[in-house]
């Protein structure tokens, strides 16, 4: 498939449906230097993208060329070089990137970066609606940190923790980037049921991103879009996981999601060995109690529930298989 396939990009779009697929090719298309137009695929059929999910893998991996050499190569570069440049444009520090172990975990640290260093950015006041208003929207899927006083490593948890909460969180971000490009929103993430309850986040995450975004390196056309395009893919990534968080709550008939092993995992019962080994040794590292030394007692209580919560979802499956 060489230049009309990317592994990490490929699978991902199948899963969207068009109107999801738009944002990305509207941000290709910003680009004067897009060839996306030229393109016969595109030419039959520019608003159904499902149609053409190879030319626009393709394209994604032309504009994150940053070398002569490459872009003459005619293939572009994978899309994980892609997100390793934009971690280094944000500035995204090597301590962070080091425990990512895929393309999805560096996608889910830029997001949470980013929403961070909006916070940073609001005024007092600003900060003060923005931490009741969520820990009051993130109380329905997390009622155990209702409690817990409002610090940087609250965003960071409960973003790793997936989930539609989670999703709506890095949909602002990705909603406030787009909208410096395009000027407009995202137009598949905000429904009048996802509105409800975040619009009082969307306000000053939005004007944070803004003045943020004026201090990121943006001095060539490629960076203007492949930023905005890695930040609203990663988003894409956090809903689709969310889906199948849903999905699987749905077919497990699940009441209680904390509860459930499967749900805690984010897996399958019909799900392979490696694959809950992986998703196991994936949670642990979000939750390790470690990783919230600093950021206080309580959230590092918290942190080390959920931790037990993992091992013994894992243990619990791990005996249950035995059983078989």
């Amino acid at each position: 498939m060489g230049k009309y396939y990317d592994p990490d990009l490929n699978s991902l779009f199948k899963k969207c449906n068009d109107d999801e697929l738009l944002d990305i090719v509207d941000i290709i298309l910003k680009n004067s230097q897009n060839k996306l137009t030229k393109d016969k695929h595109f030419q039959k059929g520019g608003f159904y993208p499902k149609n053409y999910i190879p030319s626009l893998v393709h394209e994604i991996r032309r504009m994150g060329s940053n070398d002569i050499a490459t872009f003459l190569r005619g293939e572009g570069v994978s899309y994980s070089e892609i997100v390793e440049d934009v971690a280094d444009k944000i500035k995204l520090p090597n301590v962070i990137r080091e425990d990512c172990d895929d393309v999805a975990s560096l996608e889910k640290e830029i997001l949470i970066y980013m929403m961070e260093k909006a916070y940073e950015k609001m005024t007092k006041e600003e900060k003060a609606n923005f931490e009741k208003s969520f820990k009051e929207v993130g109380y329905s899927e997390f009622g155990n940190f209702s409690s817990i006083p409002f610090s940087i490593g609250l965003i960071s948890a409960t973003i790793n923790a997936s989930g539609f909460f989670a999703y709506k969180m890095t949909a602002i971000v990705a909603n406030a980037i787009v909208k410096q490009i395009l000027g407009r929103g995202l137009s598949f993430a905000f429904n009048a049921g996802m509105m409800r309850g975040i619009s009082i986040l969307a306000g000053p995450v939005g004007w944070a991103i803004s003045a943020l975004w004026l201090g990121i390196d943006i001095a060539s056309p490629a960076t203007r879009t492949t930023i905005p395009l890695v930040i609203l893919i990663a988003s894409l990534r956090m809903k689709k996981e969310a889906e199948k968080r849903e999905k699987l709550n749905e077919k497990l008939q699940i009441a209680d999601t904390r509860s459930d092993p499967y749900s805690i995992l984010e897996i399958f019962p019909e799900d392979s060995d490696e694959v809950i080994r992986k998703a196991y040794y994936s949670k642990c590292k979000k939750f390790h109690p470690d990783k919230f030394a600093s950021q206080g007692l309580e959230l590092q209580i918290w942190a080390e529930d959920e931790f037990k919560k993992i091992n013994n979802a894992y243990e619990t499956i791990q005996k249950e298989r035995l059983r078989r």
